[in-house]
């Protein structure tokens, strides 16, 4: 079975201890993926939680400056099927995005390949740190986003796509991309205008390993199979 995108949403909060996003009729098994982005150069969540009662853990651990944008990745594996509430929870007032997104064709267990620090720039333009998966068609998360409101996103290199922006509050943007093969990737974008920007890039493994197309060749009369 190949990773598909099943269903995406996203949740805002202009200025309130809290930010949620919610995903129905989710299919048990599958996994949940979550990207926070934050206006505060200084809060850290105080929660990730998940309503239905299953296990959120951090693939990019949140991390923040000042004067850019806070961001984190997060992830639910193996859920429970129904409702999920996502909610994240803050010491004091703040204006966040949640984004929310379910995929299946992921491990059920130890799905969390590897993960970037978050990478920070005062810029139009961010690139994230390179990160290598471990084995073949892995899904790949990018997550942006900058402290202003009202920035649009384009140009997602190395051959991510864009699944969603918000702009209300901080602005931020995600995208994914299932690697075929294995090999170092970083994740980047371009923004309508230059200000603090923060993001990093996740893996995951796919619960099946796709195989490589290949080729039987005949060398000194020995049979050599070379993939391609």
């Amino acid at each position: 079975m190949s990773v598909s995108l099943i269903q995406k949403t996203s949740g805002a909060a202009a200025s309130s201890t809290s930010v949620t996003a919610t995903l129905t009729g989710v299919t048990a098994g599958n996994t949940l993926i979550a990207g926070l982005v934050s206006n505060s150069g200084a809060l850290i969540p105080t929660s990730v939680t998940d309503g239905s009662g299953d296990t959120v853990s951090a693939a990019v651990a949140f991390a923040t400056q000042v004067a850019h944008a806070g961001i984190g990745i997060y992830y639910v594996q193996n859920t429970s099927a129904g409702t999920h509430l996502i909610t994240v929870n803050w010491g004091s007032s703040n204006a966040s995005l949640l984004f929310l997104a379910e995929y299946s064709g992921l491990l059920t267990s130890g799905v969390f390949d590897l993960g970037s620090p978050v990478s920070f720039a005062a810029s139009a333009t961010i690139t994230t740190g390179s990160i290598t998966p471990s084995v073949n068609g892995e899904l790949l998360i990018f997550l942006a986003g900058q402290q202003n409101a009202g920035e649009t996103y384009s140009a997602f290199i190395n051959g991510f796509t864009q699944e969603g922006s918000l702009n209300s509050g901080p602005s931020g943007t995600w995208g994914d991309l299932i690697q075929t093969t294995a090999s170092a990737v970083s994740g980047g974008a371009t923004s309508s205008a230059s200000n603090g920007f923060g993001a990093g890039v996740a893996a995951f493994k796919p619960a099946a390993i796709p195989f490589l197309p290949f080729t039987r060749l005949q060398w000194f009369g020995e049979d050599v199979v070379t993939s391609f």
